[in-house]
């Protein structure tokens, strides 16, 4: 959940917000290189520079810009005399996995998904 400045809830930033913004970058990495020196304790008579290897590597790069700029602000909240089963249809209903559980402008918890399952 992230809060505003006056501490009211401004949104939420989950795993899938933030994999919508996130970019996978794909390079090379060396290995670096692998050349034996005459006084190398490794090196093998007769075997001279082997020259370097290169790697495929893939890293994730996450922006680094305010949370305000990819969370969502149109929640969807549910109360403590809500039951379970409305919950669960609220979850479905707006295909989501977790919920804030508030009391007038206070957060008391986040109800997720896997919360209700294990109450079965």
């Amino acid at each position: 959940v992230v809060p505003d400045d006056a501490a009211a809830i401004a949104g939420m930033l989950t795993e899938v917000d933030i994999l919508e913004v996130a970019r996978v970058v794909e390079g090379e990495a060396s290995t670096g290189d692998s050349i034996a020196e005459e006084d190398s304790e490794w090196s093998w008579e007769g075997i001279k520079a082997t020259g370097a290897r290169y790697l495929p590597t893939r890293n994730v790069e996450i922006p680094a810009e305010a949370v305000r700029h990819f969370m969502t602000d149109d929640l969807v909240t549910v109360n403590a005399t809500r039951t379970a089963k409305e919950v669960a249809q609220e979850l479905i209903s707006n295909d989501i996995e977790q919920v804030p559980l508030v009391s007038g402008t206070d957060l008391d918890g986040i109800v997720r998904d896997v919360d209700l399952l294990e109450g079965l």
